[in-house]
């Protein structure tokens, strides 16, 4: 085992830092779990539990996922161990290239033949934790964690430092450009004044076009649900960078709110992302939140000299999908943001106007209860007048008692079906019933019939004679 070079640290787990009983709980299990991988590794090397787990562990959060390193025994190599425990090898990226890694239980095992050059090639300090199984079995906390010096310091004052050569590690891998910015935003810190200037002096390597699409759109995603997606595009923007990676969202910037906010359109859509950050909502809402009012970047001035924002939802969802082709956005995401951006804007009425959104929302994979979300984001970021959350909370329960959300309403909720039609106009099934229907329930769409089985039964046989006339006129 190589620790020359690096700090050790005892460890307890602290329960007091933990709000949540249950994390707790979960961080335990978390932890029997690799002392029992451990064990199954311990003839080939020496087992660490790496990174982001181990930092968030010591701070009193729960890991979203874990990753460890096995610091090989001399003589011993990756597909030793590949052999002798019979895990899967797969490829994981560093620093743009890849290299292999074992998959075991779901985790990702990294490899390595001396620890202290595993902790200095990685990028921040407070990544380079490295924590080791219990030490006594009789006591089930007692661990120590591996660290470069300074690291301790670092995490403690809130400071996200890079050490090592900073122009070297951008340049081998640009993404860390995102990543400063997603764990400076997600954990609250101050990003330490020589990594700024860096930053600054280096952004341009990730427009590079050899960083590859995916690694990009992983880092945004992670960005914008890291618990502070709104810092997260503050720095993009402070950085220059927002421009490149949501051009219809900087485009916002000096757009007057006009008597609608008394905030810009820039500040007011992310505000709405801001509502949602501390929520444990998806990605594609919060992106949703983050593009509902780029339509806004065409206006016009009415007579009265005020501005107007006419068909702005429609104009956002045609620039929402230019951005989100750009990075390859996977199709359901970018069908679900334009959809609720096209759709933001919806007014809920009664049950009608209720089954007609719903029909919308569906063919984008939107749900009532994330649109209620929108509506809700919508008006906490206005600066002139804030909805309590209650009052939303009420409209989606007010709009359960209408209808069942997760029904998206059809032809087939029609009181008459393919067999009356059949029937009362006695024609053969094929392409004219379905049209019959489809027309029937247009019309109930548009509040021209009711849904009742006599104004429909007589509707349909109207619909025939006209399709009738038409047909003899041709």
């Amino acid at each position: 085992m190589t620790t020359k070079g690096l700090v050790k640290t005892h460890y307890c787990i602290d329960e007091a830092l933990f709000e949540k009983q249950s994390d707790l709980k979960s961080c335990r299990a978390i932890l029997e779990r690799f002392d029992k991988m451990s064990k199954v590794f311990s003839e080939m090397g020496t087992l660490y539990m790496v990174g982001g787990a181990v930092r968030d562990m010591v701070q009193g959060i729960l890991p979203r996922d874990v990753d460890c390193t096995l610091e090989l025994h001399p003589g011993k190599s990756i597909n030793d161990v590949h052999k002798h425990t019979g895990c899967a090898l797969s490829m994981g990226p560093v620093v743009g290239r890849n290299f292999p890694v074992l998959l075991y239980g779901g985790c990702e095992i990294a490899v390595c033949h001396d620890l202290y050059k595993d902790a200095v090639r990685r990028d921040f300090t407070i990544n380079t934790m490295f924590l080791t199984c219990k030490q006594d079995p009789e006591n089930k906390d007692n661990r120590e964690i591996l660290t470069i010096p300074g690291t301790w310091k670092d995490l403690n004052n809130g400071v996200l430092r890079m050490h090592g050569d900073m122009f070297q590690k951008f340049k081998d891998d640009p993404i860390r450009i995102l990543r400063a910015l997603r764990f400076a935003a997600g954990s609250n810190l101050i990003i330490e004044d020589n990594l700024h200037y860096k930053i600054h002096a280096l952004r341009d390597l990730v427009k590079s076009p050899s960083v590859p699409k995916e690694r990009v759109l992983l880092e945004l995603i992670k960005g914008l649900i890291c618990g502070n997606g709104y810092g997260f595009v503050k720095y993009l923007d402070e950085y220059e960078l927002l421009e490149y990676f949501f051009p219809a969202v900087a485009a916002l910037r000096g757009v007057d709110g006009a008597h609608y906010h008394h905030e810009t359109v820039y500040t007011h859509v992310l505000n709405a992302l801001k509502a949602l950050d501390k929520v444990n909502l998806s990605f594609d809402l919060k992106l949703a939140a983050l593009y509902h009012d780029v339509g806004k970047v065409t206006h016009e001035l009415s007579d009265e000299g005020k501005v107007r924002f006419v068909g702005h939802d429609k104009t956002g969802k045609k620039l929402v999908e230019v951005d989100m082709k750009k990075w390859g956005f996977p199709k359901d995401t970018q069908k679900y943001v334009s959809t609720l951006v096209g759709n933001h804007m919806s007014m809920i009425g009664g049950k009608k106007s209720l089954m007609k959104l719903i029909i919308k929302l569906g063919k984008g994979g939107v749900s009532l209860k994330d649109f209620i979300w929108m509506k809700y984001a919508d008006s906490r970021a206005n600066m002139k007048t804030k909805t309590d959350f209650m009052y939303f909370w009420r409209m989606y329960k007010d709009c359960l008692k209408l209808l069942n959300p997760k029904h998206i309403p059809s032809v087939t909720d029609l009181t008459v079906d393919g067999h009356d039609v059949m029937v009362t106009l006695n024609i053969p099934s094929g392409k004219l019933v379905g049209d019959i229907l489809k027309t029937l329930w247009q019309e109930y769409l548009d509040e021209k019939i009711e849904n009742e089985r006599p104004v429909l039964l007589k509707r349909m046989k109207e619909i025939y004679n006209e399709i009738v006339d038409k047909s003899e006129e041709t």
